[in-house]
């Protein structure tokens, strides 16, 4: 047989960053073993990706293992029946016999790898490669196509887009080694011979790579532009890349002369309804989970009435810390009719997904989610405009974030903190974006705004977003519309975001402005936050007595309003004052409600609350010169703070974990600590008011002067470079008890069997089971109770130990080991977090 019957095309330019799919495709079709080798293997991937050339690179390479290899690109079949008959014609087998005789025929006792080019447009088309399988035996098939076949014995592989630069990467030579870069000058230097990229536009073209998703097809129309207009002006024109990636070589299919007619491609192969699914999903940016498209599925129409949120139920009218705000009624600015759509989501999702139109992704915090790559999504936002539905869909993005950050804002102020962070930083995008669309719109938009904007407070806070939540909210304050209770509370959270970055004077007009609208529409909630604010202002500006009347007034506020989780934080904040005053007693016993009061929250224990009264009862152990209650007290709250990834928390607990190693003449790490503390608290943005940094700055000052100051600093910058975990596992090593302390303790005789506490069996379980490592909510989980059952059993053992309400579990565990309740042998050291 003719080795050249229907030959695979010689290509112009060299494949660049394939050889992993070239050896994992080379190696299933030339596999020796049968039942191992793939005798259908099909090449999928969005449009643009390269399955074309990856797919004549993997021809060449796999035709030693067979006799003869022929290419079929398939441009114009219209269904299944017609490709035995395409096939034949390109094999020059003749009309008047049977296709699939005719290749038995041809083939007979050899081996043949037919390539199949673009199979996805043939209706039926994976039912007729099967047929063409199962009539001749030696053929093999490898495909391209942008969805799966489906059909058994496919072995499929998912030709990814290129890897391109890291984001921030400098250096000329680890940007000019990437693959995705080479094509775009490869490409460059094909339109100007001798083409010469500047040395200062590498992170540049690095840029445009990554914009670009690594998209082979779109890294050759782009670099094709870069002489003519130069790197800069593409990358800025790239922020609408399609009309930019046009024009390409006239002597590639015209569906591959144009990224527009690349991704029109694959669209063309959807259903109206699947088209229309896309069309809204397209309006999402930096992905979506299900129920979200679940949402964008089931549309909206005036019969509806106002969609608050697409069947997402609100926890609150409005979210403050706690309850008791007035019930009003939403902003009437009703969006476009959104029409539903005859589609089961998850089907279409799963259509889209193996046609490479969307993807599957699973994010670093385990949330499954789908996106688009940007090119894609820019067609299909354009789809939107021509079908006039894009006011619709983002109205809809914008109504449906607004639902999702009050569920998982009021999760973070009760027992789902962790998730609900995560939950909300992976729409990050999508809020700006929303917020953005938002402030163009009437002004029941602002309403709309205003409400999200506000909502975000805990999570502008704890993540270091505080200068974004400030802009936003500055932003939506400029403009006049919101109803006056909203913007109270909108003002009352750029005052608490103003006091961390230290603008005091902003957070004082704030506050002025906010209380007389709160006091008019007697919305109490709101008034007990903005004299909690009022109470930190003080505190930075040093005046304990108004900081401690401004606390004791918020305080009043929320329990009027039937508040839990307000009257505990204004307690947090009355204990500092009161220590700051010397009142060390009435110190302890607000630091012990505050404690209590986070822990008792109706929705669920608040634990960034815990852990801060736990820090400070702490400090308390500490000046008092209790060693064990303070330590483990602040390595509980260091676990914690580390769990909610607050660095401004977790530098206080490593700061002052640092002092006892100071006591214990570990000077060096001493050091280390201190700088991993000084990092963390700046890389927070939070400013900590001048009582509070007294004590690390003296402590610094004390360790820099015993070890000399050139290696305190070399030791100091040392701990600045740890990242949070680290730092927090090198803090949780500080022992609870000195040298010094645990021979005395060791020292002391045997305690009498009669003076040792008698506890019910499962007291002692739970103990055990804590010293093994577990946290109280894995108890809990062992012990099939709630949290709050395991946290009771807590204060029944500390009665029966005589130990105060404030002691830590930590310090009940230590107790329990000394006498003998707890097997010392299984007590684990403290892991790090």
């Amino acid at each position: 047989m003719e080795r050249d019957l229907a030959p695979l095309p010689a290509p112009v330019w060299p494949i660049l960053g394939r050889e992993r799919d070239i050896d994992v495709a080379v190696s299933l079709l030339s596999e020796a073993d049968p039942a191992r080798r793939a005798r259908l293997l099909t090449l999928t991937g969005p449009a643009g990706v390269g399955k074309t050339r990856l797919a004549w690179e993997v021809g060449y390479r796999a035709s030693n293992a067979f006799d003869v290899v022929a290419y079929v690109p398939l441009t114009t079949l219209n269904g299944g029946e017609l490709l035995a008959r395409q096939i034949a014609s390109d094999l020059r087998i003749a009309d008047s016999v049977d296709p699939l005789s005719g290749l038995r025929a041809l083939i007979g006792q050899q081996q043949m790898l037919l390539v199949l080019d673009n199979l996805e447009q043939i209706d039926g088309g994976g039912l007729a490669v099967s047929s063409l399988l199962h009539a001749v035996r030696g053929l093999t098939v490898l495909a391209t196509s942008r969805i799966q076949l489906r059909i058994a014995g496919e072995h499929q592989w998912a030709v990814e887009p290129l890897a391109t630069p890291d984001a921030g990467q400098a250096d000329p030579d680890s940007i000019a080694a990437n693959a995705a870069v080479q094509i775009l000058l490869q490409s460059a230097r094909a339109e100007k011979a001798g083409y010469h990229l500047p040395d200062d536009e590498w992170p540049t073209v690095a840029a445009i790579a990554r914009r670009l998703d690594g998209l082979p097809l779109a890294l050759q129309l782009a670099g094709s532009r870069i002489p003519r207009f130069g790197p800069r002006t593409v990358l800025n024109r790239l922020e609408h890349a399609l009309p930019l990636l046009g024009d390409g070589p006239l002597d590639r299919p015209e569906r591959l002369q144009t990224m527009r007619a690349a991704i029109g491609w694959s669209y063309n192969l959807l259903t109206p309804d699947e088209q229309a699914f896309f069309r809204r999903l397209s309006v999402f940016t930096g992905g979506f989970t299900l129920e979200m498209a679940e949402a964008m599925a089931r549309g909206w129409q005036p019969s509806d009435g106002y969609p608050y949120f697409f069947g997402i139920p609100f926890p609150i009218p409005w979210m403050n810390v706690g309850r008791g705000g007035p019930e009003l009624e939403p902003g009437r600015w009703f969006p476009d009719s959104l029409a539903p759509l005859a589609i089961d989501p998850v089907a279409g999702l799963s259509t889209l997904e193996r046609g490479n139109v969307i993807r599957a992704v699973r994010t670093d915090s385990g949330i499954d989610r789908f996106d688009l790559l940007e090119t894609i999504r820019e067609f299909g936002l354009d789809q939107l405009d021509r079908a006039s539905e894009r006011a619709a869909a983002e109205h809809a993005r914008a109504v449906l974030l607004t639902g999702i950050v009050e569920i998982t804002s009021q999760a973070m102020w009760g027992g789902a903190w962790r998730p609900a962070v995560a939950w909300t930083e992976a729409e990050l995008p999508n809020i700006r974006a929303a917020l953005a669309w938002l402030a163009t719109q009437p002004p029941e938009g602002n309403q709309l705004a205003l409400r999200m904007v506000e909502t975000l407070w805990p999570f502008w806070q704890s993540r270091g977003y505080v200068q974004e939540g400030c802009a936003h909210l500055e932003a939506c304050l400029a403009r006049p519309e919101g109803e006056p209770a909203l913007r109270a509370q909108a003002l009352n959270l750029l005052a608490a975001l103003s006091w961390i970055r230290n603008d005091l004077a902003r957070a004082s007009s704030a506050l002025d402005e906010a209380l007389p609208v709160l006091e008019r529409i007697g919305f109490l909630s709101g008034q007990g936050r903005n004299f909690m604010t009022r109470a930190l202002v003080a505190w930075s500006q040093g005046e304990l007595e108004r900081m401690e009347k401004m606390a004791h007034i918020g305080k009043d506020r929320f329990i009027r309003a039937d508040d839990v989780l307000g009257p505990a934080i204004c307690s947090l904040i009355l204990g500092i004052s009161l220590r700051l005053q010397g009142k060390r007693a009435t110190a302890i016993s607000a630091f012990t409600e505050a404690y209590r009061g986070c822990r008792e929250n109706r929705g669920g224990p608040f634990p960034w609350g815990i852990a801060i009264a736990q820090y400070f009862l702490g400090e308390m152990a500490r000046e008092d010169g209790d060693r064990v209650m303070a330590v483990s007290n602040i390595r509980e709250a260091l676990t914690a703070f580390v769990d909610l990834g607050d660095p401004w928390t977790v530098g206080g607990c490593v700061g002052t974990l640092a002092i006892y190693l100071v006591e214990d003449g570990e000077l060096e790490e001493a050091a280390r600590l201190l700088g991993a503390s000084d990092a963390l608290e700046s890389s927070s943005g939070v400013f900590l008011p001048p009582t509070e940094t007294a004590l690390h700055e003296s402590t610094a000052g004390d360790v820099k002067q015993r070890i000399g100051p050139d290696a305190f600093a070399t030791l100091f910058a040392e701990g600045q470079k740890w990242p949070m975990g680290e730092a927090a596992a090198h803090a949780m090593r500080v022992p609870l008890e000195s040298a010094a302390g645990r021979a005395a303790r060791l020292a002391r005789p045997a305690i009498p069997e009669d003076e040792i506490p008698k506890l019910p069996a499962h007291h002692v379980r739970t103990l055990q089971l804590t010293a093994d490592g577990l946290s109280v909510e894995e108890v809990a989980l062992a012990e099939g109770k709630a949290s709050q059952s395991i946290y009771e059993r807590f204060d029944r053992i500390r009665e029966r130990f005589g130990l105060p309400t404030n002691a830590s579990i930590a310090r009940i565990i230590a107790l329990a080991v000394s006498y003998g309740i707890v097997d010392p042998r299984r007590l684990l050291p403290p892991s790090p977090p």
